[in-house]
């Protein structure tokens, strides 16, 4: 027997959908998720062949309406669910969920590009994309927040590049993180390697501040400006940088630092970028979006699997970014590969959030312990965010 569950922490459950639906407004009653977001069987041949995916008409309406029924009872008021589907279901799921949720609740039939090539299968169109139903639970009470572009609204400067902390600011706490910064012409550089590697003798865990100050005097001659991650400017007590040599040179070449000049000299600070937010599309289209995103995001957690299209993490980021609260709950009651719980967590380090997840899916083939399981044990190594297991 389970309790009742603990909406602060996450929980990956074992279970017949319908049953566990159940079970949870038994246990925790109704109104108590923000989020849902389900990719149900697409039911036809050529979709995934590792679960059921050939329901008779019947059986799959059975299917969406009992869970979809569960689904608008566990849903806040101000709550949205979110369904992918393809055509060829597509209208049916619409008559279903305006039954359910009320045509006056509908929000948007998002086009999702997850295979910007299209594919070559496709008897006459090549197919780009597929949709996404959204339907809020009461659409009075519903908010749709703006989402993140890919347009920059402001730079700015972030933290310092030379190390300010109390204890370990020094260089010689990290010695391989001094070394003299060259500016010219408005424009930064670096030393040469072989330079860097005598500035400090690590046999002899000394600095070499002969050759120091002979580099200095060199580049100097040559019309440079040398930089110094000093401690304090009025003593010029050497300390260091953030970064090593090789990800410092990295951040210029990649212009990630921002220079200005003042009475101390040159200052040095990360480049940060505020990006601009708007409404969200009914287009999706990103690149983070396609099934290939959604295949690697898998194998670099789990490896190489048997696991057909998976959806991509940033799609379901997205979505949960554009309604959920940030101590929010999301629910996913076709969990498939746990696509959903590595999308809540990658939200969570992203935006400073505290969002949890409850994911449910069958054992069929073995996929709930060989890829489901198996992609949360990797989760939590990643993310240090832990989860509970269930099984009904």
């Amino acid at each position: 027997m389970i309790s009742k569950l603990d909406l602060t922490k996450n929980y990956l459950v074992e279970a017949d959908n319908r049953q566990f639906l159940k079970k949870l407004i038994e246990l925790n009653g109704s109104s108590i998720i923000d989020t849902i977001y389900i990719d149900p069987p697409y039911n036809k041949n050529a979709s995934v062949s590792i679960y059921k995916n050939n329901y008779k008409e019947d059986e799959w309406t059975e299917l969406m309406e009992n869970t979809l029924n569960s689904a608008k009872i566990l849903l806040k008021d101000e709550g949205v669910i979110y369904i992918s589907i393809d055509d060829h279901e597509l209208y049916h799921l619409k008559f279903i969920c305006d039954e359910i949720f009320g045509s006056k609740n509908f929000i948007s039939n998002l086009i999702v590009i997850n295979n910007p090539q299209g594919r070559n299968g496709s008897s006459f169109f090549r197919q780009t994309h597929e949709y996404c139903l959204v339907y809020a639970k009461n659409k009075k009470e519903c908010k749709i927040t703006s989402l993140l572009t890919n347009d920059v609204e402001e730079v700015y400067r972030g933290p310092l590049l030379k190390a300010t902390g109390k204890k370990d600011k020094t260089r010689e706490a990290r010695p391989n993180c001094f070394y003299p910064v060259l500016f010219k012409d408005d424009k930064l550089s670096m030393i040469e390697l072989n330079e860097y590697k005598n500035l400090y003798n690590s046999n002899e865990n000394k600095f070499n501040d002969d050759f120091l100050n002979n580099l200095i005097s060199k580049y100097e001659g040559e019309g440079y400006d040398i930089i110094l991650p000093y401690t304090d400017y009025r003593t010029k007590e050497l300390g260091r940088w953030r970064f090593d040599y090789a990800r410092f040179k990295e951040a210029i070449v990649k212009d990630e630092i921002i220079f200005s000049k003042n009475s101390h000299g040159i200052t040095l600070n990360k480049k940060l970028y505020r990006m601009s937010r708007q409404k969200p599309k009914t287009i999706f289209d990103k690149t983070a979006y396609s099934t290939t995103s959604g295949m690697k995001a898998l194998r670099d957690l789990i490896g190489l699997n048997n696991f057909d299209y998976p959806k991509a993490p940033e799609f379901i980021k997205d979505l949960i970014e554009i309604n959920c609260p940030q101590d929010g709950v999301v629910l996913d009651f076709f969990a498939g590969s746990g696509t959903t719980a590595e999308a809540v967590l990658r939200s969570n380090k992203e935006f400073d959030c505290n969002r949890k997840f409850i994911i449910c899916s069958l054992n069929e083939n073995n996929l709930f312990y060989d890829v489901t399981k198996k992609r949360l044990d990797a989760l939590k190594d990643k993310y240090n965010e832990n989860y509970e297991l269930l099984k009904i």
